[in-house]
């Protein structure tokens, strides 16, 4: 029985030890915000001069490359939270082409859609999506596996499209765009007088999204001198450039086995939920699945047989909390299930 755990337990962890690059614009971030608090004592990083740091969108640096700088802000400020406050320093600019377009469209629901599209071209680690949910819009964010430093980037991007959003509006409506909640899934990463001050509305932890959630009359708000002609050249750029880097786009069932693997415990979502988190409709994702050979079905199997192995290797669990924590209805559902994986009971 051991045996084949910890095969499971090896197999579950072959899928799981990837973190793709992101766009050097958070460098770019980190290097602006940095300027702000830490002025008189620059921080003596190599990632800084990296040649990677370069101010284009294309460019893509490892997400470890961050981990030291994240480290030397969180020994500086004494949390990790500081995401939430860089994302009052962000520009346009940052953004490259893709900040250029956003500002250009009709409606500031309609940058926040097309930014949730464009997101995966600057950072393949999460996927964003914007829908209706109780009569409010939902801006969401699924990082495509657990790893401390997406959590601040998660805080940093939730920071920034506010901020931006502010900015699209433009000086006249800057203080129409308000929110009306903003929910994490992970723990709080510094003091929650930082969240509430800065996104001023409530801010929930330890929740089963990221989204920040606004109302229609605030995602109804024109974009402050937008073009659509600009808007038409730019998004013709943005294919061509896509088209050029040949992103190498991630399988949709790479993603629905992210995302069913990244699942807080105890919620385990639908084949609809997960169309919706992944922008596409039920069909849409049940096509690609077969297309590639899989199904949800399979892959929902493959990440509670591995999730299971892990479960039952803490002797402190009992089966009834394992298949609470694995979506099952009861107890003898999981049994069943495990002997139909394994051969055992």
């Amino acid at each position: 029985m051991e045996t084949k755990i910890e095969g499971i337990i090896s197999e579950f962890n072959s899928h799981t030890d990837w973190v793709k690059p992101i766009s050097s614009a958070y460098l770019v971030m980190l290097r602006r915000y940095h300027s702000f608090i830490f002025a008189q004592s620059p921080i003596q990083l190599s990632s800084f001069d990296a040649a990677s740091t370069e101010e284009f969108v294309e460019s893509m640096v490892p997400l470890k490359q961050l981990e030291p700088i994240f480290e030397e802000f969180q020994v500086r400020l004494g949390h990790q939270a500081f995401g939430v406050d860089m994302g009052r320093y962000i520009h346009p600019s940052d953004y490259g082409i893709f900040g250029y377009y956003l500002m250009n469209c009709a409606s500031l629901g309609d940058a926040l859609g097309s930014a949730a599209k464009l997101k995966s071209f600057r950072n393949p680690n999460m996927i964003s999506s914007l829908y209706k949910h109780d009569g409010l819009y939902s801006y969401e964010i699924n990082t495509l596996q657990a790893n401390p430093s997406l959590n601040i980037l998660t805080e940093l991007d939730f920071s920034a499209a506010f901020q931006f959003g502010k900015l699209l509006v433009g000086p006249h409506r800057e203080d129409c765009v308000k929110l009306e909640s903003v929910h994490f899934k992970h723990s709080a990463l510094g003091p929650i007088e930082i969240y509430e001050k800065r996104f001023e509305c409530p801010v929930f932890f330890e929740q089963e999204k990221n989204r920040a959630q606004l109302t229609m009359d605030v995602a109804e708000l024109p974009v402050y001198a937008a073009n659509p002609r600009i808007l038409l050249v730019l998004e013709k750029k943005i294919k061509a450039l896509m088209a050029r880097q040949n992103m190498g786009e991630q399988k949709v069932s790479e993603k629905v086995h992210a995302l069913l693997n990244n699942a807080k415990h105890g919620s385990f979502p639908s084949a609809q939920q997960l169309a919706q988190s992944l922008n596409m409709s039920l069909s849409s994702l049940k096509k690609n699945l077969k297309d590639e050979g899989t199904s949800y079905q399979i892959l929902s199997e493959e990440v509670k047989r591995t999730k299971s192995a892990k479960l039952l290797a803490q002797s402190d669990l009992a089966i009834k909390t394992i298949a609470f924590e694995l979506g099952f209805s009861n107890p003898s559902a999981f049994n069943r299930a495990f002997k139909r994986w394994t051969g055992e009971s």
